[in-house]
């Protein structure tokens, strides 16, 4: 039965360890040589069967699978094992690699009784399957960094303001070649970078092409805008002046010193001088001096007249530091007109307080002055002497230079008409209607008229003619 059993157990090859293999029949070439007890044959036969079954086990799990023998020699205390023949292959994948180091490991050199020609082909196969692995992960590392050495990405500006300078980098240096659309010129830099400029404002697509790979940059060349501001000095004795900026094209403006830019306007200024500086959503760049006069609302009011007298003309000014402000004037007599600069006539004599109210924004101040306007009498000779002896020979009145028509009569003390006229220049020397002269004595003079405000006036007065 013993032989029957090692029979068996010799035949069977399962891929297991070759040290597990031996210490398996060692056991059993002792138990053949020595006399035991049935009972004691059961049980090694038990003992027996449970390493079989852990050897099938260890054959269904091994990683790895070859058709080669395991010869057992007649002497049973001595196992010769082949070493295994793996073909070497020109290109292994990482899969193959690891598979190749777990069977590398899974070789063992015998020891003890092997032969020693074994050993020695044993130890040349190991080498040439590790000199070709190392073959493989060296070509693996240089390719590798043959692929990683085309991984960049250009660097720079994307927006470049009156035509400066653009300059490109790139994340990596890498051989290769710089182009571009529309076509600028450029020229290329130590570290494979560009400097391009360009005359007109315009839109440039970089490229930078290397053998596997490329990388596309564009590039947006600007004009500055026209900067201009408006400034509201609302001086009432509180920081609340301001200045809005504006751009021609329109750009969005961002302050670059201290001040606070709301809406392209900064707020809560006192009188002083600035100076700003901004950029532009392209990078661009102003710089702005502006200087905030003090500006208050105040000054006096002038006046100038050939005659303060009810119709004539009386012009009024402002004389004021600034001019920034508006101005409304109150006359007095339920007249209002609008202006630094403007004229009144008062159609009646009387005392009049003239108010100017100076406006700005928030803030207002009214300033008075006194008008004193007189009647605007002509001037009536109340004797004459048409004699012919060149002295007083015509009767004239002074008539007001605002007078739109005019007409004077004479009469005698009875109100007979005697003369009349309508040029204030004519006048009266004298004579009646019918030309002859009139007798000396006393006559009535009446004035009649309206003047520029279409004011109708009329004055009487005696005068003694003596020839």
């Amino acid at each position: 039965m013993e032989n029957t059993f090692k029979q068996k157990f010799e035949n069977f090859e399962p891929e297991v360890p070759q040290k597990l293999f031996n210490q398996v029949l060692d056991a059993v070439e002792k138990q053949t040589q020595s006399s035991r007890p049935k009972s004691t044959n059961a049980v090694l036969w038990l003992a027996v069967s449970i390493v079989a079954f852990v050897a099938v086990i260890a054959t269904i799990y091994w990683p790895t699978k070859t058709d080669v023998k395991h010869p057992v020699t007649e002497n049973k205390t001595s196992i010769t094992k082949e070493p295994i023949n793996v073909p070497k292959t020109e290109s292994l994948t990482t899969e193959d690699q690891a598979r190749r180091k777990n069977e590398q490991k899974s070789i063992e050199i015998p020891t003890g009784n092997s032969s020693a020609k074994n050993n020695d082909k044993a130890i040349d196969l190991n080498q040439k399957l590790a000199s070709s692995e190392q073959e493989e992960i060296n070509n693996s590392v240089s390719l590798a960094e043959e692929i990683s050495g085309v991984k960049f990405q250009i660097i720079g500006q994307r927006f470049v303001c009156d035509a400066n300078k653009a300059e490109l980098k790139l994340s990596k240096i890498v051989e290769g070649t710089w182009s571009s659309y529309p076509t600028v010129d450029f020229k290329t830099t130590k570290d494979n970078g560009i400097i391009a400029k360009v005359k007109n404002p315009c839109k440039v697509l970089f490229t930078y092409q290397t053998r596997t790979a490329q990388d596309t940059f564009t590039v947006f060349f600007v004009k500055s805008a026209n900067l201009t501001y408006t400034l509201v000095n609302e001086d009432c004795g509180e920081e609340n002046g301001s200045i809005t900026f504006a751009t021609k094209p329109n750009r969005q403006l961002k302050s670059e010193n201290t001040y606070i830019l709301n809406n392209n306007t900064i707020e809560h200024l006192i009188p002083n001088r600035f100076n700003f500086r901004f950029s532009d959503q392209y990078q661009c760049s102003y710089m702005l001096d502006v200087e905030m006069p003090e500006d208050n609302l105040d000054g006096t009011i002038n006046t100038q007249a050939m005659e303060y007298r009810s119709g004539f003309p009386i012009y009024f000014d402002l004389s004021s530091s600034s001019k920034n402000f508006d101005c409304i004037w109150n006359f007095g007599d339920g007249e209002q007109q609008y202006g630094l600069t403007t004229e009144h006539v008062y159609k009646e004599p009387g005392e009049y307080k003239v108010q100017l109210q100076l406006i700005k924004a928030n803030c207002n101040n009214t300033i008075e002055k006194l008008i004193v306007i007189e009647e605007a009498k002509p001037k009536l000779p109340n004797v004459f002497t048409p004699n012919n002896d060149g002295k007083n020979d015509v009767y004239q009145v002074s008539v007001p230079e605002n007078a739109k028509t005019f007409e004077a009569f004479v009469m005698d003390l009875k109100g007979h008409l005697i003369y009349k006229w309508e040029d204030p220049k004519q006048g009266w020397d004298g004579r009646g209607l019918d030309g002859g002269d009139v007798p000396e004595g006393a006559y009535l003079v009446v004035l009649r008229g309206k003047d520029s405000t279409n004011h109708v006036f009329e004055y009487k007065s005696l005068i003694e003619l003596i020839r």
